[in-house]
């Protein structure tokens, strides 16, 4: 393979058309003619040939690191490199020489031209993770080459091929018939021993390891070692000196069947991976952000697959591959969810609080055009806009009762008394956009074409959350909760609303309801994608042994020792003093 700064396309001459005008010289802020090379027009002739439309076009290594469209970085080491740019030196000078061209970027250690190609690539770009890492190295210079680097964390990131003698190093740590404590615990040090991890991939495995049973860990004893002490050691030794994780005694007590806590842990690959996906990274990370859902759906990912690869638990392949797929359904669900739960509850549904004396009501100025009222305070909407949004919806979906109702209290200048209007969990049950009637109502020429969205229905059923803590209520009351539980829920809102949601997905939420039936959504708190689980986990996550009394808490039990001493002493006397 021929050296690309040997290619005939860029070591050639430049063409007369091009040597016809020399390049225009121009001293930048902070270069005095001094510190040019005295060839520096023949230098800057060069150089721009080399990023000029006539050679990039065709200079497939050129046109790999600028990208198809010319713009992007190049080293100017790289060019300073190539056969005919080696006689200049020194390179300072020449380095300077270049900044003083009008169509070229100089910036630190890379350049590129100003301006687009204006003439279409005649050779395809390859892919070449350098001049990616040149691009971001020059868009954040704070980086470093080192953080650049491969991480295993990559899309197209694979486990390497295992040698004979890694094989039975693997088979000795992942003997199935070893505990699966043992063998998990070492594919964890393993993999984040091999695994090159930024802080964030770190942030979502420590909170991963937490959540799934594993405490971390001090090192103790590994201070200090230097290189002949570590020479001691093998790789496998080291690295369990160095292991962030291990399994916490509650687990292993949970999962052996000797203990007397035999049963209060289980291995559920797939259930783990919906409850860290469906609560644990929504309370701790932006799960509003796709890049972030992608990089922690990935590193879990990247963890399955390694105990996939490296046949670390055999007895959980089928659970693992579920996991895996959790993962996927979690990138492609919960973008729908953060879309669902920015839209709610909706135009319609303002509109009903408005009207109703609910949340919108109560947060809207009541004098619009006050003097301290702020833009960001006009939430909601005004008296007018609201009934026109309202009204527009009960006509198209509500029964004719239902809507008589509504029209005859706004004719005597009243509303419909509100008979419900508390906190509950829904789940999803169908979507019903599309109908007949909506479709003339909103295809009005009154109506279409305003503010006023087009709305369809919503149909939830009643949702308890297993985290949530118990209601205490009286008898009465918590039996007619009980009868209500299966009764369904029914809410207008907007079509491009209802385009996010999926069956299966839970709402927690407070529901007004008026005497005729019409419900509503006043406030949508939290959305839950359809896989989610709650467990334990949960509660016990941030649990830890209580360590010695401290001496505050020492002297503090010794007073009242003293003082009960002294309460006992008194009762003594009085006891044995006669009336």
């Amino acid at each position: 393979m021929i050296p690309p700064v040997e290619q005939g396309a860029r070591t050639a001459a430049p063409s007369a058309c091009h040597l016809a005008e020399p390049p225009t010289i121009h001293l930048s802020r902070g270069i005095d003619a001094e510190s040019l090379h005295p060839e520096t027009e023949a230098i800057v002739r060069q150089v721009e040939y080399y990023l000029s439309d006539e050679n990039l076009v065709t200079d497939q290594h050129l046109l790999t690191r600028t990208g198809p469209n010319g713009t992007g970085w190049v080293s100017v080491n790289e060019i300073l490199g190539f056969k005919k740019m080696r006689q200049y030196k020194p390179r300072a000078e020449v380095k300077a020489s270049v900044a003083t061209s009008k169509v070229l970027e100089l910036q630190g250690k890379f350049i590129r031209r100003r301006t687009p190609l204006k003439i279409a690539p005649k050779v395809q770009p390859r892919f070449e993770p350098k001049s990616q890492r040149d691009h971001v190295l020059v868009e954040k210079p704070w980086l470093t080459k080192g953080m650049l680097r491969p991480t295993g964390f990559e899309e197209y990131a694979t486990e390497g091929p295992i040698t004979p003698t890694q094989f039975e190093e693997e088979r000795r740590l992942f003997d199935p018939e070893d505990a699966f404590t043992t063998r998990i615990e070492y594919a964890v040090t393993r993999f984040t021993g091999r695994k090159k991890m930024h802080q964030a991939s770190l942030a979502v495995f420590s909170k991963f390891m937490r959540f799934g049973g594993f405490e971390t860990l001090t090192h103790m004893f590994s201070g200090g070692l230097g290189k002949k002490e570590l020479e001691e050691y093998d790789t496998e030794e080291i690295l369990q000196m160095n292991a962030r994780f291990g399994v916490s005694r509650s687990v292993l007590d949970g999962l052996d069947e000797h203990s007397l806590d035999s049963g209060s842990w289980v291995v559920d690959f797939a259930g783990m991976a919906k409850a860290f996906l469906s609560s644990e990274f929504f309370q701790h990370f932006n799960w509003n952000d796709e890049k972030v859902l992608h990089d922690t759906t990935n590193v879990l990912r990247k963890f399955y697959e390694y105990l996939l690869y490296h046949d670390v638990c055999p007895e959980y392949q089928e659970d693992i591959h579920r996991a895996i797929e959790v993962c996927h359904l979690a990138d492609e669900e919960v973008p729908q969810l953060a879309r669902l739960e920015s839209g709610l509850p909706g135009q319609f549904n303002i509109a009903a609080s408005t009207l109703h004396g609910g949340l919108y009501a109560r947060i809207r100025p009541l004098d619009e055009g006050a003097d301290w009222v702020l833009a960001g305070d006009q939430v909601g909407l005004s008296d007018k806009d609201a009934w026109l949004a309202f009204s527009a919806g009960i006509i198209a979906h509500a029964a004719n009762e239902q809507m008589n109702d509504i029209f005859r209290a706004r004719k005597s200048g009243k509303n419909l008394t509100v008979i419900m209007e508390e906190d509950v969990g829904l789940e999803i049950v169908r979507v019903e956009q599309g109908t007949e009637q909506a479709a003339q109502i909103y295809g009005d020429d009154r109506i279409s074409g305003t503010f006023i969205k087009r709305t369809g229905k919503l149909h939830c059923k009643p949702w308890h959350h297993p985290g949530s803590a118990p209601r205490d209520l009286p008898p009465g009351t918590a039996a007619g909760d009980k009868a209500k539980n299966g009764e369904p829920y029914e809410f207008l809102v907007e079509e491009d609303i209802l385009a996010h949601c999926k069956k299966g997905m839970k709402l927690e939420a407070n529901v007004g309801k008026l005497e005729n039936g019409i419900m509503w959504l006043d406030l949508v708190e939290y959305a839950y994608p359809t896989f989610f689980k709650w467990t334990l986990n949960e509660q016990i996550r941030d649990w830890k042994e209580p360590g010695p009394p401290k001496a505050w808490m020492q002297r503090a039990s010794g007073k009242t020792r003293v003082k009960e001493n002294q309460d006992v002493v008194k009762h003594e006397i009085a006891d044995q003093t006669p009336d």
